[in-house]
């Protein structure tokens, strides 16, 4: 998850800063997810806080600890990159598209659509948003379609 999440993140956008500092309009997006949110993990009412069994051993099905402090570390990067290029012109965010219809999990679109999840296609746009512009005010922040998220 780190692999992913972290590292190939900033491997990939320190691959393509050069290219970034030429373009127009420059913008990098981090895909991030609000539970990696430090501050959500106070909220006792939020889901994924919910009290793990007694005793030993803990049994983490579901609960993805890794998961979190991966998207937790990525946005402490997206926070750096913004501060690298700041000076640049170069606008960074850090964006969670929500709990969507996918195969998170393996678990599949309709498993995951009854669940609460929405169609993908309100996070593309979302992202679409992002990159023409629609949330240049909130760049360098951990922002969802509703507004910013609390870190």
């Amino acid at each position: 998850m780190f692999d992913t999440n972290v590292i190939g993140a900033h491997v990939l956008t320190a691959q393509v800063a050069t290219l970034l500092l030429k373009s127009s309009s420059p913008r990098v997006l981090f895909v991030t997810s609000d539970l990696g949110s430090l501050s959500k993990t106070l909220e006792p009412e939020y889901g994924p806080n919910r009290p793990i069994q007694a005793g030993w051993p803990k049994y983490w099905k579901d609960d993805w600890p890794g998961y979190r402090a991966s998207k937790a570390a990525m946005n402490m990067l997206m926070r750096q990159w913004a501060r690298f290029f700041e000076k640049d012109g170069v606008r960074v965010w850090a964006v969670n598209p929500g709990f969507c219809q996918t195969y998170l999990a393996g678990r599949g679109p309709e498993a995951l659509k009854a669940m609460g999840a929405k169609d993908p296609a309100i996070a593309a746009d979302f992202f679409r948003s992002v990159v023409e512009g629609e949330r240049d005010a909130d760049a360098g922040q951990y922002i969802e379609l509703e507004g910013r998220i609390e870190w």
